[in-house]
């Protein structure tokens, strides 16, 4: 392999890691930690959500991974398929923060709503994370791809990438329910 690509990968992999690193601190200016373990806590009180949002979709994305390694055309395709979610969601966030229920009567209604919309937030905040995790996963491994690795390799990123892409499509089925709910209840105090 050539020198100049083995500093490159190495630039790469050092880089990558302390930049993660420093983002999951405590005190990060972006504070993913909390937007992850705020993720978390939804299912706290559900054991079996839990199981169905992470553990399964790893057994799903092993699967995946042995039937087919992913190649340069699929992590192009997945590139365009993240940013039409990012742009998506970042127009939903938009939407959600103009929400206002002050108007809302019923205390523990408006509590409830609010309550949806908070969560909602989080999990499209946390979405858009995987979103731009994975894009930026995705530009490496494209970058990378005439560096020759082992068919065990290929598996592991595969199932990666897999993994996060079919957690990003469960949360975003959390996401239209809720938004479907917070429409719902729009449509219901507008009639009051």
């Amino acid at each position: 392999m050539d020198t100049i690509k083995l500093i490159g990968l190495a630039l790469v992999l050092v880089s990558g890691t302390l930049i993660l690193l420093s983002l999951l601190k405590k005190n990060s200016f972006f504070n993913l930690r909390k937007i992850i373990k705020e993720q978390l806590a939804l299912f706290q009180h559900s054991k079996h959500q839990y199981f169905i949002f992470y553990a399964l979709p790893l057994v799903l994305a092993a699967g995946l991974a042995f039937l087919y390694t992913a190649k340069e055309d699929f992590f192009v395709m997945l590139n365009t398929i993240l940013s039409i979610i990012l742009s998506i969601l970042l127009a939903v966030l938009t939407i959600l923060s103009a929400k206002d229920f002050s108007k809302v009567q019923d205390n523990e209604k408006r509590n409830n709503v609010k309550r949806v919309v908070k969560e909602t937030i989080n999990t499209i905040s946390f979405v858009a994370l995987l979103c731009v995790f994975l894009l930026l996963f995705d530009l490496i491994m494209i970058a990378i791809k005439d560096i020759p690795v082992c068919g065990t390799f290929s598996i592991i990123v595969s199932a990666i990438i897999y993994y996060v892409f079919i957690i990003i499509l469960l949360c975003l089925l959390m996401v239209i329910k809720r938004i479907s709910n917070i429409i719902l209840f729009d449509l219901e105090v507008k009639k009051e």
